[in-house]
């Protein structure tokens, strides 16, 4: 059974802030020889796989659309076609071709160069390195599981070195995750910590003593 849509028509969206739709204004196509032109197909020349692309143009925009704040839907309701929608809104909130590379360019300079300072608690230092790996993510640039659990390996001060090694010793890197990895840090994070206390203390009582 051959499913009509010439009776889609929408009026408002659902969400909160309840932009307005558009009608069905989309039609498929198909080039002319030099494939340079559109030329627009007849609707009493659709074939079944013209109405299903139509359906599913229709149902993408509405995804899109109810889930724009009024100013971005103002930016983009013009366009008819579903990638057209999504092609703006990439460049606009992540730039064109160049801006992305360039910010690409950045982000894995940020990931080669990331070290945690001394003082610096390992909950800090995941967030900033889960920030610049998921930002090189949406970008298109994504390393393996065992990258980053290597790279932040590498990232602590020597007072680590005993655990890192203990870990390269008795963990499979291809099967630790990072967060499994930064539980077992935490823990390890809390041993140094009370080191350091007992240091600290040891010091001045010896300081007292001296006196």
């Amino acid at each position: 059974m051959e499913q009509k849509f010439e009776n889609l028509s929408y009026s408002e969206g659902s969400s909160m802030q309840r932009p307005p739709l558009l009608e069905s204004d989309y039609v498929p196509f198909t080039l002319s020889k030099d494939r340079k032109t559109r030329i627009i197909v007849p609707e009493e020349n659709w074939s079944r796989e013209h109405k299903t692309d139509v359906g599913k143009n229709y149902q993408a925009k509405l995804v899109i659309f109810n889930a724009l704040p009024r100013k971005e839907y103002e930016r983009v309701f013009m366009l008819k076609n579903t990638k057209d929608i999504w092609d703006s809104l990439i460049v606009t909130h992540q730039g064109n071709t160049q801006v992305i590379e360039n910010k690409i360019e950045l982000l894995v300079a940020q990931y080669e160069q990331f070290v945690i300072s001394d003082d610096e608690k390992i909950d800090i230092a995941y967030s900033r390195f889960n920030n610049i790996c998921s930002s090189l993510k949406a970008l298109g640039t994504i390393y393996t599981n065992k990258q980053y659990v290597r790279k932040f390996l590498r990232a602590l001060l020597s007072k680590w070195r005993p655990k890192v090694t203990s870990i390269d010793e008795l963990k499979d890197l291809e099967k630790l995750s990072l967060d499994e990895l930064i539980g077992n840090l935490k823990v390890y994070e809390v041993i140094l910590d009370k080191g350091e206390e007992a240091d600290k203390v040891k010091k001045e009582n010896n300081k007292s003593i001296a006196l």
